[in-house]
């Protein structure tokens, strides 16, 4: 995904605030669905940068949690990039802890790939959650793993 750099020293220090983009030296890195985010909550002076499909629903997906307060990044681990790394509501500087791991899924997607993600979150001691989004309707639903002794 494209990446914006920002180096004014007043936008990076008040987006930082806010846990939007990740920090490179004196400047801040965000994604194109972070920077419409950021122009669209008027933190950042800017033009919206075109989506594609794909990245529209993930936009509405980081819209919804960032307006209801959570933290929502982004990771460039090749293993993770289908993930957002969800925290706790609210920002707090120098934390970056992930409580969920969300991924956003189509009514196709085969369930030998959910059980892999399930071991994944497993391995990372993190909730797994799915998003579904049909239109404007944004639902969420979690597979857990029980074993019974």
């Amino acid at each position: 995904m494209e990446e914006i750099r920002i180096e004014n020293k007043e936008q990076v220090e008040k987006l930082e605030e806010l846990g939007i983009g990740r920090r490179e030296g004196d400047a801040l890195i965000l994604n194109k669905i972070e920077w419409n985010f950021s122009v669209s909550q008027q933190w950042i002076k800017g033009e919206k940068l075109s989506l594609t499909k794909a990245e529209e629903k993930l936009y509405l997906l980081y819209s919804y949690l960032r307006k209801r307060g959570y933290v929502v990044r982004f990771t460039k681990d090749e293993r993770y990039k289908d993930f957002l790394r969800v925290g706790r509501k609210g920002f707090r500087k120098y934390e970056d802890r992930t409580h969920f791991l969300i991924k956003l899924i189509s009514s196709k997607e085969p369930i030998s790939t959910l059980l892999e993600e399930l071991e994944l979150s497993l391995k990372l001691r993190k909730t797994l959650v799915y998003c579904k989004i049909e239109g404007k309707e944004i639902r969420f639903f979690t597979i857990k793993s029980k074993t019974f002794p």
